[in-house]
């Protein structure tokens, strides 16, 4: 190797065996490339290259540099003492719009570790869960796409009934279709209009009651029974049992998406509960198991070593701000000769953002923080998704102080100057009044001020320091 050769960078590109490495130098130039694939003697193979360009002043390995993913080998890299970065997948995408060059593996693997060596800041290290953390991640993610198949089964179902059997529509919404298994489980019964007004009254509630409903069984089946005895117009016999097999189909494997859903959600509350992070957050308004379990399956639970303040911040986010930024909730600042202004991020860590997201939807319901806070933003001009971003953001900086410095969350620490409930509850009350009379047919929209948008104090953007 060349002595006036800085440090190697191995860009890699992965497939469902493997995947194709690129060792580049700082010219750009590739030094080196082979294949290896996802087994013993591959990651022995990797090694070895990572070996052979190791710096002999410093000793340190090349960097490694991925696609944001996680997969076996990249974790066994990281235990043997390498340095892994990933670029999250929106990022590359764009980056790549304009490359000219032909598709390839090893076009892919030599450009990611072109593009670190002139613009590092698009990666971020890679870092390393403990096991637990690995668990909670997997039972999050899965959690998550569990109940997004079983909504969409659920569409499925209820465009079908509202074609030619829309009177259990009366009972049941889109919604009542995968939060439970009641009206799948009575509709399997009787998928046809005729079947349904055959069942009767005990039926139906010995139906309810065997999907193990814990409470008003008696209630839940009246009103199913009054809405599959009403009578609509429907297509002929022959349609209609057709129609039947079709939607006996789609509940069966409604209930299968359902009683998915509801082991992974079992199953990620008990590990949830386990984890270090749950004593921490657990006393912040609206973060339940999932949306800690999302949490932590995002942020990571890797620390570093003890600062002289006594902090061991995050290895994946050593600031507050950086967190803020990857979990989408802080603006992106752009500006242009005299103009400036804020605008949405549309990279970022999709999860993260969903996961804090939900959280302040629920926080500006209960607790009396981010109530008042959503709704004087909401009175100084802001939309509702920008000022739920605003009380995200806030919780982003406060979970991020609680995780570095090990302080249990303390609604009142967090939220020093919130009016009691009371008071909130007004505030909401009154603002919801203004805007009613500003939304009137005929009136337009307000246009937020310049002042609004370019003063980061009026914003509500609070800076990393302010206290949790």
């Amino acid at each position: 190797m060349d002595d006036n050769e800085p440090e190697e960078v191995l860009g890699f590109d992965w497939d469902e065996e493997g995947g194709v490495y690129a060792v580049v130098g700082r010219r750009g130039k590739r030094l080196a490339d082979g294949e290896v694939t996802s087994t013993p003697d591959g990651l022995r193979q990797l090694l070895a290259t990572l070996d052979e360009y190791r710096d002999p002043a410093t000793g340190e390995q090349p960097v490694v540099v991925v696609e944001m993913t996680r997969r076996p080998v990249l974790r066994a890299l990281m235990d043997h003492g390498v340095t892994v970065h990933g670029i999250n997948a929106g990022t590359l995408h764009g980056l790549r719009a304009g490359r000219k060059k032909t598709k390839s593996d090893l076009n892919d693997a030599t450009w990611l570790a072109r593009r670190y060596r002139t613009d590092p800041t698009d990666f971020r290290p890679i870092s390393a869960y403990s096991a637990d953390a690995y668990g909670i991640t997997l039972l999050s993610r899965q959690e998550k796409d569990s109940a997004v198949r079983a909504q969409r089964a659920a569409g499925r179902v209820r465009s079908l009934l509202a074609e030619f059997y829309p009177a259990p529509l009366g009972a049941w919404k889109t919604s009542d279709l995968f939060d439970d298994p009641v009206a799948a489980t009575v509709l399997l019964a009787a998928p046809t209009p005729e079947e349904g007004r055959a069942l009767t009254l005990p039926q139906i509630t010995e139906l309810v009651r065997s999907t193990g409903k814990p409470s008003y069984i008696a209630d839940e089946a009246e009103k199913a029974y009054k809405a599959m005895q009403r009578e609509f117009l429907t297509y002929d016999e022959q349609t209609v049992v057709q129609y039947g097999k079709s939607l006996t189909v789609h509940l069966e494997g409604l209930l299968g998406n359902i009683h998915e859903h509801a082991a992974l959600d079992k199953q990620l509350v008990t590990a949830c509960k386990k984890h270090p992070f749950m004593p921490l957050v657990k006393g912040a308004v609206g973060s339940g198991p999932k949306v800690i379990a999302r949490l932590i399956g995002e942020i990571g639970d890797e620390r570093t070593t003890l600062q002289e303040d006594g902090v061991r911040l995050l290895r994946r986010f050593p600031t507050a701000d950086g967190f803020a930024a990857f979990a989408g909730v802080s603006p992106l600042d752009q500006s242009s000769h005299s103009h400036q202004e804020h605008v949405r991020r549309d990279v970022k860590g999709n999860r993260l953002h969903r996961a804090l997201w939900d959280w302040a939807e629920i926080a500006r319901q209960h607790s009396a923080g981010p109530m008042h806070f959503y709704w004087s933003r909401r009175e100084a001009g802001d939309h509702h998704s920008t000022a739920i971003r605003k009380v995200a953001f806030k919780l982003a900086i406060r979970l991020h102080r609680c995780l570095t410095r090990e302080e249990p969350w303390v609604e009142a620490k967090a939220w020093p100057s919130a009016p009691p409930m009371q008071e909130a509850r007004q505030k909401r009350d009154e603002v919801k009044k203004i805007i009613a009379k500003r939304n009137r047919p005929g009136n337009k929209r307000p246009t937020p001020s310049p002042a609004r948008t370019t003063d980061a104090d009026s914003s509500g953007e609070p800076s990393s320091t302010d206290a949790a």
